[in-house]
């Protein structure tokens, strides 16, 4: 097991924003969890085009820690 702090990962569903998981975000980091959300292209991309999205937009906080994901709607389904 890491001995590194997870990582929350939280995506919105479709035709959302990061802006409408905002709460979730805020309540964890008040409990002391690291969160990480991303707008994405939910109408423009396929969802396999969509996860590889997200998925490359994560490599670059993600250091090897364990993730905890967290999705509204098509938002699971990306994750």
């Amino acid at each position: 097991m890491s001995s590194k702090k997870p990582l929350f990962v939280i995506l919105h569903g479709l035709c959302n924003t990061s802006w409408h998981v905002r709460q979730i975000e805020k309540k964890l980091r008040s409990l002391g969890h690291s969160t990480w959300s991303i707008t994405y292209p939910s109408l423009k991309l396929s969802i396999e085009d969509n996860a590889n999205y997200v998925s490359k937009e994560l490599d670059k906080v993600y250091c090897g820690r364990p993730l905890i994901g967290i999705g509204h709607s098509m938002g699971g389904i990306v994750l």
